[in-house]
């Protein structure tokens, strides 16, 4: 429940004004309130930075990186996500599809359980440091002492995020991206993103300066997803992390099964695991009038059995007010439309936007929770199967390692000639937007 968390994390931080994870936390929390605008987002990121960044930053040394032209560039990605994760999957390609001739790949890995994806994001990188139990201060020394060129934050404000780290500027260039919104480091020189997600005229309110991309992460395609339909009643369906869901979601999509005969809802998420959420869940649709029989509710499973998944269900029902984005992927490619609320007001609002219009998807993006049910219903009377996402998720996400390269080059050679930091429209030229399709 965010908004208890929210009311123990300032009682925390009251005791300890300077607990700089609590206060990401809280940041990360805020995020997810449909009640907060984005102006009153970016003041929280704020004064995080003006507390936790800003102070640490006056003591930044000169960097020794060589200048010459042509040599391969050493980038170093800090995350505690190289594993089975959604976030991972938006960054993988960085990893795994790199230019080796141009780019030497080092991956700061905060995280404490490895598994098969960490093998193959290992095997990928030239070097591999473990960053559990490392201070700031040194991390940000072995940073420099790896000479990296550009520096890369894959989290922002979640969990294991080493941002203070970024305080001690390791390296010339520093860019954040992928993971999770901005996270607003006056330490930061770039930020990843595209002209849905940060449309020019907010530049103002964000320090780090935007890359504009196509779309600013890519997707790494399962290996083994067979597609699949099962016949009987309409099933809808979420499979985001449930924290992202609010009560405003849950009561359109209890109007939408009373409106949709024999429907069923399926929802999947770790938090459903809980004997007490699942009640909660159960509670909270019995008293709109649906009964437990037209509820399915899942807990964490294995990612090939999480894809899976999708084939049960005909809708998936995108959480607002924050959206998703690798699950939203997900769900395409395993055929399955989304049905999402577009909030244009705030960046976290508008994640169904630059997900789905690149792919022309834009009959499902709905602009009001009145269009959001339209969708869904007429949608469930269709059962439509969206039989060629794969080549089209392919053709625009597969193109992200090259693209993010290209514009490191880019910002690389403004270091080198003196440069400050300036938004940079990467995809000028290139942005290519599927057919709409109903």
């Amino acid at each position: 429940r965010p908004e208890e968390a929210e009311k123990s994390i300032r009682k925390a931080l009251e005791i300890n004004p300077d607990f700089a994870a609590a206060h990401s936390n809280l940041i990360f929390i805020q995020d997810s309130f449909s009640h907060m605008d984005q102006a009153a987002q970016q003041a929280e990121r704020k004064r995080w930075d003006d507390r936790f960044i800003r102070p640490l930053s006056r003591k930044t040394k000169p960097h020794a990186n060589v200048r010459r032209d042509g040599r391969r560039l050493r980038i170093g990605y800090v995350s505690a996500d190289f594993k089975y994760h959604s976030a991972c999957l938006g960054f993988a390609p960085l990893i795994l599809d790199h230019d080796r001739e141009r780019f030497e790949v080092v991956c700061y890995d905060g995280g404490a359980v490895p598994d098969a994806m960490t093998k193959t994001l290992r095997a990928a990188a030239a070097s591999w440091r473990s960053t559990l139990g490392v201070s700031d201060q040194d991390l940000a020394g072995t940073i420099r002492a790896d000479a990296i060129d550009i520096l890369v934050d894959l989290s922002g404000h979640t969990k294991g995020a080493r941002l203070t780290v970024f305080a001690h500027k390791p390296a010339p260039i520093q860019v954040t991206g992928v993971g999770h919104m901005p996270p607003g480091l006056s330490t930061i020189d770039y930020r990843l993103t595209t002209a849905f997600a940060t449309p020019p005229k907010e530049e103002s309110m964000i320090p780090e300066k935007p890359i504009y991309l196509e779309t600013y992460f890519g997707f790494l395609p399962p290996p083994d997803a067979p597609l699949s339909r099962q016949s009987g009643p309409v099933t809808f369906g979420s499979l985001n992390r449930f924290s992202k869901v609010c009560e405003e979601a849950l009561a359109l999509w209890a109007r939408i099964l009373l409106e949709v005969e024999d429907s069923r809802l399926l929802i999947k998420a770790e938090q459903m695991s809980e004997a007490s959420i699942r009640q909660g869940i159960l509670d909270f649709f019995s008293d709109r009038g649906i009964v437990k029989d037209r509820l399915i509710l899942l807990g964490g499973t294995s990612h090939a059995e999480h894809l899976r998944t999708y084939n049960r269900v005909d809708i998936c029902l995108d959480a607002f007010p924050q959206g998703g984005g690798i699950t939203t992927l997900e769900s395409l490619w395993m055929g399955t439309p989304v049905v999402g609320l577009l909030d244009s007001s705030k960046i976290i609002g508008r994640q169904i936007s630059f997900t789905c219009r690149p792919l022309g998807l834009d009959s499902w993006i709905a602009e009001s929770a009145e269009d959001y049910r339209r969708i869904a219903v007429d949608g469930a009377r269709r059962r439509p199967r969206l039989t060629d996402m794969r080549t089209r998720i392919r053709d625009v996400y597969g193109r992200f390692a090259r693209d993010v390269e290209n514009a490191y080059l880019t910002i690389w050679k403004r270091w080198r000639g003196g440069e400050k930091p300036a938004a940079l429209d990467a995809a000028k030229g290139k942005r290519k937007v599927h057919k709409k399709r109903q």
